[in-house]
């Protein structure tokens, strides 16, 4: 299984593996990408917005900076964990392995994408609270980083559910869909307050 890194490489490089016919890098790499662009966007919005404020307000400004630069990171280190999960599901596949290998393969194929929903959920909590700060010019920008997450979060779900349909663990599959389902309402109330914002 080969061992790899999309944090350095360049995005042609990603998309040329994601083109290709090897089947990982596939839909979790991607959603953690989209992922990775929404809280870019997000985290530009934030940098541009705390030029303009002063006092306890920049303090609180320059911790979720901080914390949107760690979640971009993370995301770009999940797009590689993802396809070697996905590759490790498919050479036990190849060996019809059924056993608690499978399942742990299955459980790690789920995990990741989970991580991935989970960011995506975490910085679109973000996005309200910053639209009475952000001016006209970029407020474009921060409604393009809703949408990215969004997608990022429903890509990632995907990639979720395909894996949960064969844990056998149900308090576990339980558990991760009834998470996702509150952090989808989460994040539909967050778009929608958005919205509100400058409508």
């Amino acid at each position: 299984m080969r061992k790899q890194s999309y944090s350095r490489s360049t995005l042609e490089h990603f998309l040329n593996d994601l083109s290709s016919q090897r089947g990982a890098p596939g839909g979790g790499a991607a959603a953690a990408l989209t992922g990775a662009l929404g809280v870019s966007l997000l985290e530009m919005t934030v940098r541009i917005n705390a030029l303009r404020v002063k006092g306890a307000g920049k303090k609180d400004l320059e911790r979720k900076v901080k914390w949107l630069g760690g979640a971009r990171r993370s995301l770009l280190s999940l797009m590689a964990k993802d396809a070697e999960a996905f590759e490790k599901i498919a050479e036990l596949y190849r060996k019809k392995e059924k056993g608690p290998a499978w399942q742990g393969a299955l459980k790690k194929g789920a995990v990741i994408p989970y991580q991935i929903a989970e960011i995506a959920s975490g910085a679109g909590e973000l996005l309200p609270e910053e639209a009475p700060r952000t001016s006209a010019w970029l407020f474009s920008d921060l409604k393009e980083s809703a949408l990215l997450l969004s997608a990022a979060f429903d890509s990632a779900s995907l990639n979720v559910e395909v894996n949960l349909k064969e844990i056998r663990d149900k308090r576990i599959v339980r558990g991760m869909r009834t998470n996702l389902t509150q952090m989808r309402s989460s994040m539909d109330r967050d778009r929608k307050a958005l919205s509100r914002k400058r409508s």
